[in-house]
């Protein structure tokens, strides 16, 4: 999926249950002509910090179970979009 980073906050760090570090960032993005919603981003810090608010890129989503049995979608892939040729 393609999209474009409206906004990104900040950095947030943590150990799940399991002793495992994470760390995510939250992103409003649009996508589709539309603003998509603040969605997580998980991956390494270096490279959290590197996405660029404006930027466009491709994402892997995937969908887990939230809170009351919705579904939410978080992103954990990005790779800086290729021009069209």
């Amino acid at each position: 999926m393609r999209i474009q980073v409206l906004a990104i906050g900040e950095t947030t760090s943590g150990k799940s249950g399991s002793g495992r570090e994470w760390n995510r960032r939250i992103f409003q993005v649009f996508t589709a002509d539309q603003v998509a919603g603040n969605i997580p981003v998980y991956g390494e810090l270096d490279e959290l910090n590197s996405y660029k608010q404006g930027g466009t890129y491709d994402a892997t989503v995937q969908s887990t179970a939230g809170q009351n049995g919705r579904i939410e979608l978080r992103i954990t892939k990005l790779t800086p979009a290729k021009a069209a040729q």
